[in-house]
């Protein structure tokens, strides 16, 4: 079987981990090639498979020209042929719904008429709070396999129109988190994360309040943009005004594996996921992970046996702790400002029964707030004891953080290496190419019908927009 692989680009991150995975997980059964818009250093390597670079591919940049789709489809046309002269059986791509290159979609349907066989894997939809990213005016692609990473985006993508038999649930490997020895004396509680803002830097803050006294929060990485980076700076700036225990950045300066090796146990605050690594890795390395429970993504992984007994679904936080009318104010103008950015009406009075439908409740998830808002609650726990133990007794998740017996993590570790294992990827991916090549699909994705999916989500936040 011979697979080609296509993303914008190879650099070191999420997307780029996967392709390696996938070619090492056909290693001996497929031949492979990965075509991509740049290979940067840290990227892929020709010991991984051949590379062809096809700057048409890339993410668009300001003021710089690209070839046209045509060329770029011929481009890649050349680069298949050249490996194998009769063409590839499938053409795997990575995160094609994104508007990272606005000629992307155009040059896909030239591919299919060109006969080449697609499976799109979705990591990422911009529906779901990347409305940068979203193609207001152009159709996805139709009549091609799909795959996603949960099962949420499955019902989703079912529920817009796709057909069962085009549309497959693909996972991920999990790999063991590395250990190593090393001086230093500080125990921390880790949030191995890049600290964007769905990364719910606030609340992880908040757990400072329950954690052990002589341990230290330690958020492993900055953001990368400037608009990410503007709110970390805030909260670093909050964390040292309270003297928290908290160390941001403390992957820049440490071995990540010194980091796992002198942590007690994990945490992840995040609202949005995609796979949910961050719910997996910590038990490859004999660690507990604490913190908010995200059902969409917990769940497929309870299925095979995993416990998440110690995490919490929702934080509350009573209305008796922020000001409910400035609350449900603040909260309708974010959403329906965030229904404008993809091109819906504001509909300020639906936007304004949600926001009093909160209120009505006695309560909002802490995760449902913007920083603003989440400062004014961390202000009263740091300054008042009471108001913690409070908060803890309306939130018993936030008792005994991050405890767990010892056996039951070993049992979470095992579930882990036995689901995840890269010799049942390769099946599930075996499996899926055999799919692509029998079965011819005949689908369309309703995007309308889509975008009402995300946007009527329960997990909607005003760290969203």
């Amino acid at each position: 079987m011979r697979i080609a692989f296509m993303h914008y680009h190879l650099r070191p991150g999420g997307v780029t981990t996967v392709i390696k995975q996938q070619v090492r997980a056909l290693k001996g059964m497929c031949e492979s090639l990965v075509l991509t818009g740049e290979n940067v250093l840290g990227g892929m390597s020709v010991e991984d498979a051949p590379v062809a670079v096809i700057p048409g591919i890339k993410y668009d940049r300001m003021g710089k020209p690209y070839h046209s789709p045509e060329k770029t489809a011929d481009l890649i046309h050349e680069a298949v042929t050249a490996r194998w002269p009769s063409g590839c059986d499938v053409l795997h791509l990575h995160n094609p719904l994104l508007k990272k290159n606005a000629r992307f979609l155009r040059i896909l349907t030239l591919l299919q008429e060109r006969g080449y066989r697609l499976f799109l894997q979705v990591h990422d939809f911009a529906e779901d709070g990347r409305p940068n990213a979203y193609y207001e005016f152009q159709e996805y692609p139709e009549n091609c396999h799909y795959g996603v990473i949960n099962s949420r985006d499955y019902r989703v993508l079912l529920a817009a129109g796709l057909k069962p038999e085009g549309l497959h649930v693909i996972g991920n490997v999990v790999n063991g988190l590395p250990r190593t020895a090393c001086p230093g004396n500080s125990s921390y509680v880790l949030y191995p994360v890049r600290g964007i803002r769905r990364k719910n830097l606030g609340e992880a803050l908040l757990l400072t309040a329950y954690m052990p006294a002589d341990y230290t929060l330690g958020i492993t990485l900055p953001p990368n943009s400037r608009q990410d980076l503007r709110i970390y700076t805030r909260w670093k700036q909050f964390a040292g005004t309270w003297r928290l225990p908290v160390e941001f950045g403390c992957g820049l300066e440490n071995q990540f594996g010194c980091l796992v090796e002198r942590s007690a146990f994990m945490i992840t605050t995040s609202i949005k996921e995609g796979f949910g690594f961050s719910f997996l890795e910590p038990w490859t390395a004999g660690r507990a992970v604490a913190g908010r429970r995200l059902d969409y993504v917990c769940a497929d992984f309870e299925k095979t046996g995993i416990k998440f007994d110690g995490m919490y679904q929702e934080l509350k936080i009573p209305f008796t702790m922020i000001n409910s009318r400035a609350f449900a104010r603040a909260w309708a103008e974010a959403y329906a400002a965030y229904r404008v950015k993809y091109g819906l009406p504001a509909d300020f009075p639906e936007a304004e029964s949600k926001a009093a439908a909160i209120v009505a409740s006695g309560n909002v998830d802490f995760g449902n707030l913007d920083e603003q808002f989440q400062r004014k609650v961390l202000r009263q726990i740091f300054e008042k004891e009471s108001a913690a133990a409070e908060l803890a007794e309306y939130n018993p998740g936030l008792q005994n953080l991050g405890r767990m017996e010892r056996e039951e993590i070993e049992e979470n570790r095992n579930t882990v290496e036995r689901e995840f294992s890269l010799d049942r990827y390769r099946a599930r991916l075996l499996s899926i190419y055999d799919a692509v090549m029998m079965k011819h699909v005949v689908h369309r994705i309703d995007k309308k019908t889509m975008l009402e999916k995300f946007m009527d989500s329960a997990e909607w936040s005003m760290l969203d927009v």
